[in-house]
């Protein structure tokens, strides 16, 4: 009977650890790669429609460019603040894998990194969100007894 080479990796994760430790990769790879085309063609669809007349009117409100000019940076803003996340997603995948495979305990505490920044990024993001809604919802009320 022929044993596997041990390495580091035996003392942290047990053989089935690693297996799911590996699916995983390849479905967060996957829905990285989604995310990244996605954010590709909403960022087309973005340009044709800045430079089509006929949107640029039907966003614009009362002919108010300066507002519809606001809108568009804001989901500007948008899409490039997704932009971080799902690259951190992608490399988290990329070196998780390659750390498991190649027994490089480096390349594994850095994707861990990885996901610790996209998390913490998307915390952030979640709560800077719940705070715009708490505003928003505190002016409506106010406005509407007022």
């Amino acid at each position: 009977m022929t044993q596997e080479p041990s390495s580091v990796f035996d003392d942290i994760f047990s053989h089935n650890a690693k297996a799911h430790l590996l699916e995983t990769t390849r479905w967060t790879k996957f829905l990285a790669i989604l995310a990244m085309i996605f954010l590709t063609l909403f960022f087309v669809v973005f340009i044709v429609l800045l430079f089509n007349s006929n949107s640029r009117s039907m966003l614009s409100v009362g002919n108010n460019m300066a507002g519809a000019a606001g809108g568009m940076l804001f989901l500007i803003l948008l899409l490039l603040l997704y932009v971080y996340p799902i690259w951190m997603l992608f490399r988290f995948s990329s070196l998780i894998k390659s750390g498991l495979l190649n027994n490089d305990l480096q390349q594994l505490e850095q994707g861990f990194k990885c996901q610790k920044n996209m998390f913490k990024f998307m915390g952030i993001f979640a709560i800077v969100g719940l705070a715009l809604y708490v505003v928003v919802i505190a002016i409506t009320v106010f406005d509407a007894f007022v």
